[in-house]
């Protein structure tokens, strides 16, 4: 008998926003396709994980839309690329100073080892973590980062004098 102990859902929002540059001052209309992810346990309700996905998926809209490029300038806003690498950078800082921390435990704490294995190790385990990192983060940023213009379509103005 098998026994689910989580599930993870992942949903899509579609919306009509409003774009601002912060370079040029541009402004447009853009239709804004938001990708939700969400996960639910076993202590938790049944669709838990869809909703918390299209709640995610609303959110995506605007997290999109802040670090979409400009039409006209081309360029993207600063502040909505460091949002989008943030966290990427709070995850790299964290896992190296724990391979520091880990890496030099031995000496700090004055553990029962030979000078050579301390040695070993406080160059080993941060080496470790950090090739790991190197190996794993770029995939992660990138398989994030490159569908994220084909989510933003830009609308067409209308021509207020096509209307008369």
């Amino acid at each position: 008998m098998s026994v689910t102990l989580g599930y993870q859902a992942t949903a899509t929002a579609t919306a009509t926003a409003e774009f601002r540059c912060v370079h040029c001052g541009h402004r447009a209309r853009a239709e804004v396709t938001g990708v939700g992810e969400g996960v639910q346990s076993i202590l938790n309700s049944g669709g838990t994980a869809h909703a918390r996905a299209r709640a995610d998926a609303r959110l995506d809209i605007g997290r999109t839309l802040a670090r979409a490029k400009c039409p006209k300038c081309q360029l993207r806003d600063g502040c909505g690329v460091w949002r989008f690498f943030r966290s990427f950078v709070i995850i790299a800082v964290l896992m190296m100073s724990i391979g520091f921390v880990l890496g030099f435990a031995p000496t700090w704490f004055d553990l029962n080892m030979r000078p050579r294995d301390k040695a070993l190790v406080a160059w080993l385990v941060p080496a470790l973590i950090g090739g790991t990192l190197v190996l794993i983060m770029p995939f992660q940023i990138w398989f994030r980062w490159a569908g994220l213009d084909a989510r933003v379509r830009w609308l067409a103005e209308r021509d207020p004098a096509a209307s008369m």
